[in-house]
């Protein structure tokens, strides 16, 4: 009788052990499919702790070894200056300092000791690429004219649940790229229907965030322009990379000629021409030259405070800086961000602090994965990364800043579960 309670028992504890791994697996796909979207202000802090808790009851591997992991080390360390930087910032609220990166530990942790497989890593991955169908449809539908919604940015009409186009416009380029990736992986293996499909996908994608001046961003033109690049050169021979380019060309020249095309080439033009008014006479008082006043405005700071930087949040000390330099007078006020995350970081976390994220983010992009999809799919995601925040706040920001960490949280447990069955 005591060997049969004991046996079931074990078998009891089994059972809610692959019950907690299923709903681990449901938890972590509805975090992807919902986190594009502002429903609450509390769904991601809700998903983060549940994930996190669930891979403290699952811990399918030992804790230390995650640190181990030199981009995670880096990462880590980063967090930690983070954190410090709140002892020497002027405005000394702990909230604000760890606000941007305070779910990265718990995501990253979480995932790591979950029981994910690669096979269900794969498919959280699918659905990352599908999570921002919403916004796609929205853009077609409004371009025909059918609807005429936008996010609440827009104005007080708009939906509060579709976030600013720069914020979704930058999943949907990752999107595209995935699905990209598997049409010519597709092609390679000459499975010519799902290279068809996956490709149409990618065209579907890839042009929504072209088809409607509201929601059109310069920023993820060539956001979307370096990922393709990137992985032609790692998935093609230079021949068909040549093929490539001379039927880009063609098709690009030919849009170019329609109103819509010449509208985004005279949308390229205006920005040059502002950066220029910004570089050489100190006109500031539009979205390029803006960026362009922050970096000088952020140049100096960093000048002053070059180790440490100025701290987190220190708004005030910027602001003074800024109206004691005549040089600015046009630079419009909106100082609640530079604009330009590398600038940020110098300006907050002095070089101390970037040169800790950069080492992150050049151990990352060594980090292996044998399977050569997603390994291209990690650095297609940091390269664009790179290029999205010299023009505006994206690893920090709450929506785009998660789902970085969601992804590199799961690349990472990819290339670990590869290792532990190579050594089985």
């Amino acid at each position: 009788m005591k060997d049969y309670i004991v046996h079931k028992s074990i078998y009891n504890l089994k059972t809610d052990k692959n019950y907690l791994e299923i709903i681990n697996f449901c938890i972590i796909g509805l975090f992807i499919l919902t986190l594009p979207y502002h429903i609450h202000n509390s769904v991601i802090g809700g998903f983060s702790i549940t994930i996190f808790i669930l891979g403290l009851l699952t811990y399918k591997r030992d804790l230390k070894k995650l640190f181990t992991i030199k981009h995670i080390q880096f990462l880590f360390l980063f967090f930690t200056i983070v954190l410090l930087s709140y002892f020497y910032s002027e405005e000394n609220n702990f909230s604000l300092t760890i606000q941007s990166f305070k779910y990265f530990p718990l995501i990253i942790i979480g995932i790591y000791l979950s029981a994910l497989t690669k096979k269900q890593i794969e498919v959280l991955f699918l659905l990352f690429a599908i999570s921002p169908i919403a916004y796609v449809m929205i853009y077609y539908l409004n371009f025909f004219h059918i609807t005429i919604l936008y996010s609440s940015h827009y104005g007080s009409n708009g939906s509060e649940i579709l976030m600013m186009d720069l914020i979704a416009n930058i999943i949907i380029v990752l999107s595209a790229i995935y699905f990209f990736i598997h049409s010519i992986k597709n092609m390679n293996n000459k499975h010519y229907y799902k290279t068809i499909v996956y490709f149409i996908l990618f065209i579907i994608f890839a042009l929504s965030i072209f088809i409607d001046p509201n929601t059109h961003s310069r920023s993820m033109d060539i956001a979307l322009l370096i990922s393709i690049v990137i992985v032609l050169f790692y998935m093609l021979k230079w021949r068909t990379i040549v093929l490539y380019f001379i039927i880009s060309t063609i098709l690009i020249t030919m849009l170019s000629r329609t109103s819509h095309g010449k509208h985004i080439s005279k949308e390229f033009f205006k920005a040059y021409n502002n950066i220029e008014k910004a570089i050489y006479h100190k006109q500031y008082n539009s979205s390029s030259g803006y960026r362009v006043g922050m970096i000088k405005l952020g140049s100096e700071l960093i000048v002053k405070n070059p180790i440490l930087g100025i701290g987190n949040n220190s708004f005030n000390h910027v602001e003074h800086v800024r109206k004691g330099n005549i040089e600015f007078k046009t630079l419009i006020p909106h100082l609640f961000s530079f604009h330009n995350e590398h600038i940020f970081f110098l300006v907050s976390y002095g070089i101390l602090g970037y040169f800790t994220i950069v080492l992150f983010g050049i151990y990352y992009y060594k980090y292996k994965i044998q399977n050569s999809y997603l390994f291209i799919f990690k650095n297609v995601i940091i390269i664009s990364y790179v290029w999205v925040m010299t023009i505006g706040d994206y690893l920090s920001n709450k929506t785009n800043g998660n789902m970085f960490a969601l992804l590199l949280a799961l690349l990472t447990l990819y290339a670990i579960l590869e290792k532990e069955n190579d050594e089985n």
